[in-house]
């Protein structure tokens, strides 16, 4: 059940923001992911720990986008507040995908290299995604930008695992929301038994 609403909470907020973004309403559609997000952390376990997850998560992604957008390498249509930074809606992307990370992607935890693999391939087809829903421009030479996008996230995804994993998973937080605990519990002393 945790991994359900794990997910929803997620794809709610990300097609909120992007179709915020594409339809020049961000900040709307930001201040509803962002409570989406606040909802996560309300129902998880070490609130503090995944709290610097996600918060980590966020400056992470919007300073590697800030640094693409200044190379060229892609277009935001609204929300920028300085024209050399990646707008706050971008922000609370990452942060959101930060959610997924000790729930329904726990089962690539301690896997690095699949991460990097993962991340060559899963950040381009996100942000192709969020160009074809007109949240994101990528200008000519097209092929190249989505090669830098791909190796920045081969590097940042198993980079944001790590941090899960030494944040949330190995000190014993993720995967179960507090409504899902007991009944984990339950499942577990019925399969020591």
């Amino acid at each position: 059940m945790s991994l359900l609403v794990n997910f929803t909470l997620y794809q709610i907020g990300w097609f909120a923001i992007v179709l915020g973004a594409a339809n020049h309403r961000p900040w709307y559609a930001m201040t509803f992911a962002l409570a989406l997000v606040a909802v996560h952390l309300v129902l998880v376990r070490g609130v503090s720990r995944h709290c610097g997850l996600v918060l980590a998560s966020g400056a992470i992604g919007f300073t590697l986008d800030s640094l693409q957008l200044w190379l060229g390498v892609f277009q935001f249509p609204s929300g920028q507040v300085f024209r050399q930074f990646a707008p706050p809606w971008d922000a609370v992307l990452w942060m959101q995908f930060a959610t997924l990370l000790p729930f329904c992607l726990r089962w690539v935890s301690h896997r690095y290299t699949l991460c990097c693999l993962l991340g060559l391939a899963g950040g381009p087809m996100a942000f192709y995604a969020g160009e074809q829903l007109g949240a994101v421009h990528f200008p000519p030479p097209r092929m190249v930008h989505f090669v830098i996008l791909a190796s920045v996230w081969a590097l940042a995804f198993p980079f944001l695992v790590w941090l899960s994993d030494k944040l949330v998973i190995e000190p014993g937080f993720g995967s179960h929301y507090r409504f899902a605990a007991s009944e984990h519990n339950t499942h577990g002393r019925r399969g020591q038994s």
